[in-house]
């Protein structure tokens, strides 16, 4: 039995989405931190980040539609978790301190 699903190869497929974006994704760990040390209104700074400013800029950029290729190395993506997973130590610090 044949399918009558015709496949479209003729779509261009765009590189993987590059990894160093992603770490945009410590600034709110640092800002946090860094208010904490700071005291002050600075306290808030990671916050207000996180629930505003980000959120803003995610709404005007709006979402990707390229088709992108299958990335096929997750290892940077591991160790940006890794990192962030680290950077709680020192932030909860901080809070308690």
């Amino acid at each position: 039995m044949k399918s009558n699903i015709s496949l479209s190869t003729n779509t261009k497929l765009k590189k993987p989405e590059s990894w160093l974006w992603h770490l945009l994704g410590f600034m709110i760990p640092g800002l946090t931190l860094l208010g904490n040390i700071l005291g002050g209104i600075w306290v808030s700074g990671g916050v207000i980040t996180a629930l505003f400013i980000f959120p803003l800029i995610e709404n005007v950029i709006g979402v990707d539609k390229h088709k992108r290729d299958v990335r096929q190395n997750g290892r940077p993506f591991e160790i940006i978790l890794m990192i962030h997973a680290l950077l709680m130590i020192p932030i909860i610090i901080s809070i308690c301190y």
